[in-house]
């Protein structure tokens, strides 16, 4: 799952429209500009789900910006007004697992959307982190359970290869973990990618194959 861009954008915001644009063509200074602009315009509105957003965009900045202490607490913010956007906890528990090693953290996180959401796509991301989390954990029984509910997916309910999360994959094939599941999940990517004729998706899951076939058992 990738952070927002300007098509994606949930609301007709010129700031939130342009900061994003800024960000595309990192020009980083005036997206941040553009995001104060609208912060402020949010909080003159009262309107907290606008503030949300653009905490949230402010994330998104940091994030590119490779400033992770900083994007976390803009997402913080963020969660706090926009409670019920799974999205933002996925890329909170994202940056918990890749950058802060809080491994359990991000494993509670994602225990809150796999009991409350019902989105085939958040579901997917969600089961995905908290197997990668578990695993780094050492509980690769629990670790296994996610990965096998995750294999055991229609992935055309899924839309898109672009909704996969393949970092899972990644992470099992470089640690020699459930390698006949890893194929098989890998198998169902290309499939959903060739059929929606996502070339670069299919490049990335032929890559990933390569590389599960070289792996030592």
């Amino acid at each position: 799952m990738t952070d927002v861009t300007p098509q994606d954008l949930p609301v007709n915001d010129q700031n939130l429209y342009q900061a994003f644009r800024m960000m595309q063509r990192k020009e980083y200074d005036a997206a941040e500009n553009f995001i104060k602009e609208g912060l402020k315009t949010a909080r003159e509105k009262s309107d907290a789900n606008l503030e949300g957003l653009y905490f949230s965009a402010m994330g998104v900045l940091y994030k590119l910006k490779q400033d992770y202490k900083k994007a976390f607490k803009f997402y913080q913010q963020a969660e706090k007004l926009l409670k019920d956007d799974p999205s933002i906890k996925i890329i909170m528990a994202t940056l918990l697992i890749e950058e802060f090693q809080q491994f359990d953290t991000a494993a509670h996180k994602m225990d809150k959307i796999i009991e409350h959401t019902t989105d085939p796509a958040i579901l997917h991301h969600a089961k995905s982190l908290r197997s990668m989390a578990y695993f780094q954990l050492g509980k690769k029984d629990k670790a296994q359970q996610d990965f096998d509910s995750l294999v055991a997916e229609d992935f055309t309910k899924l839309r898109f290869a672009a909704n996969i999360n393949f970092k899972v994959v990644e992470l099992f094939t470089n640690k020699s973990f459930l390698l006949p599941q890893c194929k098989t999940f890998l198998q169902k990517s290309l499939a959903l990618a060739q059929s929606k004729k996502e070339k670069v998706y299919e490049v990335i899951v032929q890559k990933l194959l390569a590389a599960l076939e070289t792996t030592p058992v």
